[in-house]
């Protein structure tokens, strides 16, 4: 099941989607409308996957499609992938070896390259 809450940030324009349930295939609607909702509302989204159940290739596939609109419309968007406390961090290292197709005005893309 795909679980989520949209937080205001501290700062007018940021927004954090904390995603606590599965962001799976067959939630991919689900993500997807979750996501885009919470982008047009701000400026700068964070996507905090610490507390998150299972994530798989459709749900990088989706970020990284929210990703290109962002830069396209002149939003942020980050990844947040500290565990939950006692939670195994092996699955959610979100770096890209090949690099990304899109870059996002610097060498690298931001999503995948940079902080989280």
């Amino acid at each position: 099941m795909f679980k989520h809450v949209v937080v205001s940030g501290i700062d007018k324009g940021e927004a954090t989607v904390v995603i606590s349930g599965d962001a799976v295939f067959t939630h991919a609607q689900e993500v997807q409308h979750a996501l885009s909702e919470a982008l047009r509302a701000c400026d700068h989204l964070t996507i905090d996957v610490g507390a998150a159940g299972e994530l798989d290739l459709t749900f990088r596939v989706l970020l990284c499609s929210l990703h290109r609109r962002s830069v396209l419309i002149n939003k942020r968007i980050s990844v947040r992938v500290a565990p939950a406390p006692g939670r195994d961090n092996r699955q959610r290292r979100y770096t890209r070896v090949e690099g990304c197709l899109f870059k996002d005005a610097s060498e690298h893309c931001s999503l995948w390259d940079g902080p989280g």
